[in-house]
């Protein structure tokens, strides 16, 4: 599963962070203000990636024929191609393990996760880009963010007459 993550919270979850990369297999995006910049996957992956490259690397130089100009296509798009294929596995995985669930349930549930998975289908994410939010950047001074931060954690889920 993809997860974006800000480099600032990177920074604070680290530990967590190469834990579920290790053990739950998730794939990170690493975000400053807003935009994803780099991905953190897991060492498998990434080693299964640099196979596929010198894999399709050494099969370009097999047959391309003498003297043609080499029109391989930009390293952004062998990128995308094994990110797709990726996802494509993850996908396949995750609609076998359904379908295992599914198999388990009765009549009334099947026809209950039926609606619901309508009604995930037809949802639409609600919130603001984070992109909109890029011309509030630096109004906040870091102390009072970090104030702000402090208090959201120490306060949450609490109640208070004060205000």
């Amino acid at each position: 599963m993809e997860k974006s993550i800000g480099a600032t919270d990177l920074r604070q979850q680290l530990t967590d962070v190469l834990h579920n990369i290790r053990e739950a297999r998730e794939t990170y995006v690493v975000e400053t203000f807003g935009r994803p910049q780099v991905a953190i996957i897991d060492l498998d992956e990434y080693r299964a990636f640099q196979r596929y490259q010198s894999e399709r690397n050494g099969l370009d130089r097999h047959e391309q024929p003498a003297g043609e100009v080499d029109a391989d296509p930009t390293p952004q798009d062998g990128v995308r191609a094994e990110l797709a294929r990726m996802e494509q596995q993850a996908r396949a995985r995750v609609t076998e393990r359904l379908l295992e669930q599914v198999d388990r349930l009765s009549v009334e549930d099947l026809d209950r996760v039926l609606k619901f998975a309508e009604a995930l289908s037809m949802s639409k994410p609600r919130g603001v880009p984070g992109r909109s939010l890029r011309k509030f950047a630096g109004i906040i001074s870091a102390q009072d963010a970090e104030q702000m931060r402090t208090a959201i954690e120490e306060g949450c889920e609490q109640v208070s007459d004060e205000w």
